[in-house]
Formats: structure tokens, C-alpha cells, sequence
């Protein structure tokens, strides 16, 4: 209907999957639904050809592309959120694929708490919206932001993926469960990536 009316495909994500408690675990994954096998089970080609732009494949080949060009311009922004120590002339990227505060979006819940946006947990927030105004702690945000990265960063500094890495430390604050758990997949899934933009160099050159 909405294709017909506005020539337009609505925007589809995932639940998110971090902050799910344990006694519910198995009844969520139950009504998880994939992004990525929705995607694979479409079998109208004008459908998936209409949608290849927005398809996981697609998406994972541009972001490959976008976080290995070299002509990006953030990286003095990063300065703000990292501690000196971790800003030595050997350290050459922004560990992990996670946004800086404020940089892309921010989630504002019924109750007025400002967090980094509405795929995360409250256990970070940024600060509050009230009927006197917006306070924001940001020496709390810089040391938090911090704090995590500085116990990413022997992991990330080894890791191959370092300049294409999509975990993002507000959703992995438990340990790094969701970088252990899928890093193994990430590597055998550049040879697939690869692959894939060679037959698709149109699409992206």
C-alpha cells in the first residue's frame, strides 16, 4: 500500500537483542524475526531488486567500503572522547564501530531521559529533558565513553577488523559478549563481502 500510494518501501530493523533478560530470552527468540533471512526469502524479483538497496547484503558492502576509504574527516571530533593515553601516535583508529555522543541521534524516553539512541539499555544516559530545560552531564558521557574504550582497546589494536568494525560499546557494556560471539563470523565473512562487491562494482563505483 504505502509503495503504491508514495512510491516509497518503509524502513524495517530488528528488535534489538541486547538488554534481554534471561527468563525471557527463549520466548524472544521465538518472535525475532531476522533482517537478513526476510530478506533472503523474498522471491519477487522486482520486489528484490526495488530493495537491494536497502537489503543487509548491500548495506554490509557499503559500510566495508565507506570505513575502508581513507578520505574520512572525524577523526579531531574522537579527540574529545578519548583519553590521552589512548591517543599515542600507534593508536591509528577509533577502536569499535560506536558513535560518538550526539554525532548521529539521540533517544528521549516518556520519563525525559536522554540516551544515545533506542537500540541500547538505560543503564547509560546522557541526561534529562524537563519543563525547566535540558541538562546534559557531559564530563560523565566524556568518562564513560572513555572508560569503555580504554578496555576495548588492547583487543581492538590486535583485532583485523579494526577499521571495520560494527560493535558498538553501549550495547556490548556487559563484557564484550557480542564481539566474541560474532568476531569469528566477521572474518569469514570478508572473503564474502569481497565477493560480493566484485559483482556488484556498479552498484558502489
Amino acid at each position: 500500500y504505502i509503495y503504491e500510494k508514495f512510491g516509497k518501501y518503509p524502513m524495517i530493523n530488528e528488535l534489538n537483542v541486547f538488554g534481554v533478560r534471561s527468563e525471557l530470552q527463549k520466548k524472544f527468540d521465538k518472535m525475532f524475526q531476522s533482517k537478513v533471512e526476510s530478506y533472503e526469502k523474498i522471491n519477487n524479483p522486482k520486489l528484490a531488486e526495488n530493495l537491494r538497496h536497502s537489503s543487509p547484503k548491500s548495506i554490509e558492502y557499503a559500510k566495508y567500503l565507506n570505513f575502508f576509504n581513507t578520505k574520512q574527516f572525524n577523526r579531531p571530533l574522537s579527540c574529545f572522547f578519548y583519553s590521552k593515553s589512548s591517543r599515542r601516535k600507534d593508536v591509528q583508529t577509533l577502536p569499535t564501530g560506536t558513535c560518538l555522543p550526539f554525532s548521529k541521534k539521540i533517544f528521549i524516553s516518556v520519563t525525559g531521559k536522554i540516551y544515545p539512541c533506542e537500540r541500547i539499555g538505560n543503564e547509560i544516559n546522557f541526561g534529562s529533558v524537563n519543563k525547566k530545560g535540558v541538562n546534559i552531564n557531559y564530563s560523565r558521557i566524556t568518562k564513560i565513553y572513555n572508560s569503555l574504550m580504554d578496555r576495548y582497546e588492547p583487543n581492538c589494536k590486535i583485532c583485523s577488523r579494526i577499521k571495520n568494525c560494527p560493535v558498538c560499546i553501549v550495547s556490548d557494556i556487559e563484557g564484550y559478549k557480542f564481539c566474541h560471539d560474532v568476531l569469528s563470523q566477521i572474518l569469514r565473512g570478508i572473503s564474502f563481502v569481497m565477493i560480493g562487491i566484485q559483482r556488484n562494482t556498479k552498484k558502489f563505483f
